[in-house]
């Protein structure tokens, strides 16, 4: 592991039964150790809060700030709040199930949980599929115009003309 990522690793074999809180703060250097771009100057405050019990451990995280990203409309830069939160349950096994997203088996031989893959799932699968600013008028309206086609006085070539008349 790298140095970024040694403060998202848990002990939980020295754990003491009961409920234990943990923060994370997820800048740039987080997501790039992801090779993840989807957000620039991200600032998001991750709360994670533990509760161990005899036979498992329950994760519950909650994730909020801000990041930015190119509007979907426009192409300009516009920040993004989010806000979003994920349960897990850790159990001790002898085997790793296969695709079970919300279940963690730690193996007798693991002593310790890192918690940075999660937190980089939780915020990406967050993310909106299209991200837009709120109105039309804070794009960039210059991009908007090219777009819809209004470019003005600029000449048009007059083959595309003629094809125009056939409609």
């Amino acid at each position: 592991l790298g140095k970024v990522m040694k403060q998202y690793v848990i002990p939980i074999y020295g754990l003491k039964p009961g409920i234990h809180n943990y923060e994370f703060e997820l800048n740039h250097s987080f997501f790039e150790s992801f090779n993840s771009e989807l957000l620039q100057n991200p600032n998001i405050r991750v709360k994670l809060l533990l509760e161990k019990t005899s036979n498992m451990v329950i994760l519950n995280f909650s994730a909020n700030g801000t990041g930015e990203v190119p509007c979907d409309r426009c192409g300009d830069t516009m920040e993004l709040t989010l806000e979003c939160t994920d349960r897990v349950i850790v159990k001790y096994g002898d085997e790793k199930p296969l695709d079970i997203d919300d279940i963690i088996v730690l193996l007798p031989s693991e002593h310790e949980l890192d918690v940075s893959s999660r937190i980089n799932e939780m915020v990406i699968l967050n993310m909106p599929l299209k991200a837009a600013h709120e109105s039309l008028d804070e794009c960039d309206q210059d991009t908007i115009s090219r777009l819809s086609g209004n470019q003005g006085n600029k000449d048009i070539d007059p083959r595309w003309e003629e094809l125009r008349k056939l409609k």
